[in-house]
């Protein structure tokens, strides 16, 4: 059995955050619609488990990924829905 996770001491470049969408315009809402895009440069699949997002003035609201997978040269996209931070 193969892993589509890379192992993790391959040289990775990181993920780049590439569109953060605060304050929709109505009737979306900050609490459902703001949304935070992630860009992965890499050739090889990304897990997301164990990394976290951080907002606010000082960084005290926290989203930790426990799952989740940025494709090889492609994106994702997390919602403050799912997340539960606004922006």
């Amino acid at each position: 059995i193969t892993s589509p996770i890379p192992d993790v001491s391959i040289d990775l470049s990181p993920l780049f955050i590439t569109e953060v969408l605060p304050n929709p315009a109505s009737p979306a809402t900050d609490e459902d619609d703001e949304y935070i895009e992630l860009y992965n440069p890499n050739d090889q699949i990304i897990s997301l488990d164990g990394y976290q997002l951080e907002s606010g003035n000082s960084f005290s609201y926290q989203y930790l990924f426990t799952d989740g997978f940025v494709p090889a040269l492609g994106y994702y996209t997390i919602f403050s829905k799912d997340s539960g931070l606004t922006l």
